[in-house]
C-alpha cells in the first residue's frame, strides 16, 4: 500500500511538471499494438485484460493519465465506470484527474469538448457492458424462516452471506450459510458451512484457485469435515446472460466421525460446475454442483436457486438443495434435501 501511494505521488509530481499550460492536446497515446489488444479484449467482453492493459499504460506513462483514461473510455464506452473505479483505486494520487477525464471536465482538447454548448451526438457503446459487478466489494445477504403449527409443529430458519472482493487479476470469495429446523420440539436440522476461495484470473478463459471449506452438520454422522483443494478452472461459456464455469483439482478431506470419535484423513479429487443465467434485469437462475471423490466415499451437492427482484436491491429467492453421501455413517441417511424461500439483499 505504501509503495502504491508513493508511486502515485511520484507520478502526480511528474504529471504536474510535464503538463503544459492551457489545454492539452488529446493525441492517441496507445500504440497500434496496444490498441489492437484493447480492441480484441473488448470484442471478447474481457474486461480484466482490457483493464490490466490500461493500468499498465498509466504506470508506464503517468504524465498521460488523462489522455489514457479518455482514450480507453472512447474505445470501450461500456467499461467507463469500471475503468474509472479501478484506475482510482490503483492510482489514488490521480483520483481527480481520472474523474475529470471520465466526466469531460478535463482540459483535454477533444472533439467532444469542442462541441461543448452545442448539440451532442449520442453514440451507442461498441459492445454491451459486462454482467459482472466489476472491481471492488460486492455480496449478498439471505434470510429465511418459517413456522407451522397444528398436527405438526415445525420451525425452520436459514441464513447465508456471500462476500466477493475483485481485483484486476485476483478474486476472493467467502460464503457462510446456516440452516436450523425443529420438528415437534426436537431439532431436526442444524448445519453450518463456511468456505473461502481465492482465484488468480488473468482472464484468458482459465484461472487457478485455492479452496478451503469447513462443515459442521449435526445429523451427517460427522462432528465436522474440513476440505482443502487447489486446481484450475475454465469458463466454458461467458456471455452477457449466461456464464458457465468448471473447476477441477486434487485436495484432502479431514472428517471427525461422531460414532468413533476418530479423525479420518483422505486424499480426494474435487470438481465443481457453476452455471448462472441472467434471465432478465429482474430475474436470475443459478445451479451449482460439487462432487468430491475419495477412495471410500463420494459426496455430491447440488444447489439450484431462482431469484427475482422485488424492489431496488431486495430480491426474493427460491432454492432447492440436494446432498448425497455414497457411504454415510451408521444410523444416518445418504441423501438430504432442503427447500428454502428467503429474502436477499444484494450490495
Amino acid at each position: 500500500m505504501l509503495l502504491r501511494i508513493s508511486f502515485s505521488i511520484l507520478g502526480f509530481v511528474v504529471f504536474l511538471s510535464t503538463m503544459p499550460n492551457g489545454a492539452v492536446a488529446a493525441e492517441n497515446v496507445f500504440s497500434q499494438i496496444t490498441r489492437s489488444r484493447l480492441a480484441e479484449a473488448a470484442t471478447r467482453d474481457d474486461f480484466p485484460t482490457y483493464n490490466s492493459t490500461v493500468i499498465a499504460e498509466i504506470a508506464r506513462s503517468p504524465a498521460s493519465v488523462e489522455q489514457i483514461i479518455h482514450e480507453a473510455i472512447t474505445l470501450a464506452p461500456g467499461y467507463r465506470d469500471k475503468i474509472v473505479r479501478s484506475a482510482q483505486q490503483t492510482f489514488p494520487g490521480f483520483f481527480q484527474q481520472i474523474k475529470n477525464a471520465s466526466s469531460g471536465k478535463s482540459q483535454l482538447t477533444t472533439p467532444e469538448n469542442k462541441l461543448a454548448g452545442k448539440e451532442q451526438i449520442s453514440v451507442s457503446p461498441a459492445f454491451p457492458p459486462s454482467v459482472s459487478n466489476g472491481l471492488g466489494w460486492s455480496g449478498e445477504i439471505d434470510l429465511g424462516g418459517s413456522r407451522s403449527t397444528g398436527n405438526t409443529e415445525r420451525e425452520q430458519a436459514s441464513g447465508a452471506i456471500e462476500i466477493l472482493r475483485k481485483y484486476v487479476v485476483w478474486n476472493h470469495e467467502m460464503n457462510l450459510s446456516f440452516d436450523f429446523a425443529r420438528k415437534d420440539k426436537e431439532t431436526s436440522a442444524r448445519r453450518l458451512v463456511t468456505n473461502l476461495e481465492s482465484r488468480y484470473d488473468p482472464s484468458n478463459g482459465y484461472y487457478a484457485f485455492i479452496f478451503l471449506q469447513y462443515e459442521d452438520d449435526k445429523f451427517s454422522g460427522f462432528d465436522y469435515e474440513l476440505t482443502e483443494s487447489a486446481g484450475v478452472g475454465h469458463r466454458i461459456i461467458k456471455t452477457k446472460p449466461v456464464v458457465w464455469t468448471l473447476e477441477i483439482g486434487p485436495g484432502a478431506r479431514q472428517s471427525l466421525v461422531s460414532e468413533t470419535d476418530k479423525t479420518e484423513t483422505k486424499v480426494v479429487g474435487r470438481g465443481k460446475s457453476v452455471f448462472t443465467w441472467h434471465i432478465s434485469d429482474t430475474a436470475k437462475f443459478s445451479n451449482d454442483t460439487t462432487v468430491t471423490v475419495g477412495k471410500d466415499r463420494t459426496t455430491t451437492e447440488n444447489f439450484s436457486a431462482l431469484s427475482t427482484r422485488i424492489l431496488g436491491q431486495l430480491w426474493a429467492k427460491f432454492s432447492f438443495e440436494v446432498r448425497h453421501n455414497s457411504d454415510a455413517p451408521a444410523n444416518t441417511k445418504s441423501t438430504d434435501t432442503m427447500t428454502k424461500i428467503s429474502l436477499a439483499y444484494k450490495f
